[in-house]
This record gives C-alpha cells, sequence and structure tokens, in this order.
C-alpha cells in the first residue's frame, strides 16, 4: 500500500471499479476506469473519479449507450430506473464464432424502441445492439451506475463462469 500513496492516477480497464479498488490509491488518486464487454471492446465506457464511492460505470465513448427493461426488450426502461445495458455502434461484434443462436439472442439488429424513434421529435432509425446483461441504470448526471448481472453469470480474474 505504502508504494501506491504517491500515485497520482490509475487506470483501470474491463470490469467496473469497485471500493476496494478505490482504496488501494487513497483518496488523492484520480481514477479512470474502462468498462467494455469483449462483445464490442474493453472500453465503451470510461468513468474519471476521485470520489472511494463512485463505482459507477461513467458514460459511452464510442457508443451509445441505451437501458431497456429487464423483462421487455420491446421497451425502454424510464430515466432513473434499474434495466439491462444495450451498447449500439461501430464498436459492437458481429456475433459469437460459430454459434448462431447465441449470436441472435445477445445481438439484436433494429431493436423496435430504435426504429421507432421519438414520435414528432426524432426519426428512428436502423442499428446493431449488444445485450450485455449488465443492469444499471442512469445517474442525474448522465453517467451509469452498476447495480448487478440479470443472469447468474459471476468472473474470476476477468472470466466467465
Amino acid at each position: 500500500m505504502a508504494g501506491l500513496s504517491n500515485l497520482s492516477t490509475l487506470v483501470l480497464g474491463g470490469e467496473r471499479v469497485i471500493p476496494t479498488d478505490m482504496y488501494l490509491v487513497g483518496g488523492k488518486a484520480h481514477v479512470i476506469n474502462a468498462y467494455g464487454p469483449a462483445e464490442c471492446t474493453p472500453t465503451a465506457t470510461i468513468l474519471h473519479s476521485s470520489d472511494v464511492c463512485d463505482v459507477g460505470l461513467g458514460r459511452g465513448a464510442g457508443v451509445c449507450t441505451w437501458i431497456v427493461e429487464p423483462d421487455n426488450p420491446e421497451l425502454l426502461s424510464p430515466i432513473g430506473a434499474v434495466g439491462e445495458l444495450w451498447i449500439e455502434g461501430p464498436l459492437v461484434g458481429e456475433g459469437y464464432l460459430n454459434d448462431p443462436e447465441k449470436t441472435a439472442a445477445a445481438f439484436i439488429q433494429d431493436p423496435a424502441w430504435l426504429l421507432r424513434g421519438v414520435p414528432g421529435d426524432r426519426p428512428g432509425r436502423s442499428g446493431r445492439v449488444y445485450r450485455t446483461g449488465d443492469l444499471v441504470q442512469y445517474r442525474e448526471d448522465g453517467s451509469l451506475l452498476f447495480i448487478g448481472r440479470k443472469d447468474t453469470q459471476v468472473k474470476i480474474r476477468g472470466q466467465r463462469v
């Protein structure tokens, strides 16, 4: 720990920051976290923080982030409600190699809410999205807060179990 006490910036990648990560560097260091599923990119969101309590995911970086009703993928979740994080943009992969069923379940082309747009305000559009399985909610500042997993997946040292 003494070796990290003079650290000014810590960059973490791949998963969300947890409080113990922040405590490693003390209250003076600036922590930058890059979160992203391998199916898209290791950097789908970026969090800049100097607050030990800040364990969010940050904001989308090079992608659009959507929060979708966990039990109804036809609807977006209301602002502030918990929902599943879906990622859209050029960093979304094509699917799982030689696994069309798994690909069809996780990689969605043209979800209804994206095609619909905002009636009278913004036209709909086409797009490919990836369902992360992570439950999140928007904070008041528009950043994402990680809540948990939709399924029972866990990771040990970054590997799915």
